[in-house]
């Protein structure tokens, strides 16, 4: 039990926690835009396989169960959060038009795969054509969003709200029984957490386009992971997900004058209580659920075909 918290959890928050000290804390490496703009999201893509591998080991191409998407899209997480950030000082269409394709590229991931000798099957068991277009639809519009939003809203407050996002992900994927997504999304939890301290204390270290791009990816991907991938208690509704991914784009409409006239401090507490809202209604439904300890969204079988597809 030690061993696999020191290897699942411990290990993979100090790889990701040392990767964003090194790009926003050493002045030559912060010198260096699109190293700065992209630490947060290297961090997040180490941390997010290295805790994967820590669990599942290395996934392979094409993938025989579903589950190795994740971790094939945690090696891809970094190399993207560089490309993005090296497009930090374009304007219209350098942000837009890779969160479109990028979207569109993980969406048809499925196809891809068959084309390289793998099995015709959804990305994750369950999942409709409609599903992978929202899929689609939703890395396009958040990676926009959220890179639009760190320029203007540089330091603590997106990683805390990430981390708030992880946090009740990690809760609700274990009121869904999915151990493994439990650890995934609980050190990506730390690092956001550490990651705003740092931000914090150290200056207003801006994510940067990377950052934000790596955010999005796993706000997205790991919910629909494990929405489909696991037979959920009846009481936990879709839109569990919907908040806890949501939850960070309220801070868009916190970006207006009235927020602006009070001081940095309160600002950013304004923001976090406001995001913090709807996460802890969902964190305030799983409570029955995880002390029940019971599942009833499916028989045991039935949850253990669709864990190994």
């Amino acid at each position: 039990m030690v061993t696999h918290i020191l290897f699942s959890f411990v290990l993979p928050v100090l790889i990701g926690v040392g990767l964003v000290a090194i790009g926003w804390m050493i002045p030559v490496i912060r010198r260096r835009h699109w190293l700065e703009g992209s630490a947060f999201g290297i961090a997040l893509g180490a941390t997010l396989f290295a805790s994967f591998f820590a669990e599942v080991g290395m996934p392979t191409f094409p993938p025989p169960r579903s589950d190795a998407w994740v971790g094939l899209i945690a090696l891809c997480i970094a190399p993207i959060a560089v490309l993005f950030a090296l497009t930090g000082r374009r304007e219209f269409p350098w942000l837009e038009v890779p969160s479109c394709l990028l979207g569109v590229l993980i969406a048809l991931l499925p196809v891809i795969s068959e084309l390289s000798g793998g099995k015709a099957k959804p990305l994750f068991p369950g999942m409709t054509a409609a599903s992978h277009g929202l899929l689609a639809l939703a890395i396009a519009f958040g990676g926009v969003a959220l890179s639009r939003l760190q320029q203007v809203r540089p330091g603590a407050t997106i990683p805390t709200v990430v981390a708030m996002s992880c946090g009740a992900g990690a809760l609700c994927a274990l009121a869904s029984g999915w151990i493994t997504m439990t650890f995934l999304f609980g050190v990506l939890a730390a690092v956001c957490g550490v990651s705003a301290i740092l931000a914090r204390t150290g200056g207003k270290h801006p994510i940067g386009r990377g950052g934000a791009i790596a955010a999005v990816m796993i706000l997205t991907v790991l919910p629909m992971a494990t929405w489909h991938k696991t037979t959920a208690p009846e009481e936990l509704a879709w839109w569990f997900w919907l908040l806890i991914a949501g939850a960070p784009l309220l801070l868009l409409p916190l970006e207006n004058r009235v927020i602006a006239k009070v001081s940095d401090l309160s600002a950013y507490w304004i923001r976090i209580v406001v995001v913090a809202i709807p996460i802890a209604y969902v964190i305030y439904l799983l409570i029955p659920m995880l002390a029940g300890g019971e599942s009833s969204g499916g028989d045991e079988m039935d949850e253990m075909m669709r864990m190994y597809q």
